[in-house]
């Protein structure tokens, strides 16, 4: 792994196990105790994980930034990739009558989107990365 490669693996880590973090507590103070806080505070703890995304996407842009032409492709294939396949799955639970506001098994389906980017991403990454060998 060259320097590039390990400031963002770095970054990514840590910001990932905050993102992590955040998610679970939210949604374990949402649906336990801040049940009856006012809406605004409810509004502002679901919102708290958005804060190590965006931390994430300016790692990322960095990161691609530092990139030479190469592995650029293939990262942006790969986040292309993604992102199609991910909103086309979340079109279809809409279409099914789900949405992000009705609950799948008590989890909002929102909830699943970013970490379902990720997945998807690696998967595609992998495959981009071996075509081009």
């Amino acid at each position: 792994m060259n320097p590039i490669e390990k400031r963002y693996n770095h970054r990514v880590m840590i910001t990932m196990s905050i993102y992590c973090l955040l998610v679970f507590t939210s949604i374990y103070t949402l649906k336990g105790m801040a049940s009856d806080w006012p809406v605004w505070i409810r509004a502002l703890m679901a919102l708290t994980p958005v804060i190590p995304v965006a931390f994430f996407c300016k790692a990322y842009v960095t990161y691609l930034n530092e990139c030479d032409e190469m592995l650029r492709r293939i990262e942006l294939e790969a986040i292309g990739l993604s992102t199609v396949v991910v909103g086309l799955l979340y079109l279809s639970l809409g279409f099914l009558g789900r949405s992000n506001i009705i609950d799948l098994d008590g989890i909002t389906v929102a909830v699943w989107v970013f970490p379902l980017l990720c997945l998807f991403y690696g998967a595609s990454k992998f495959i981009a990365a071996r075509r081009y060998r």
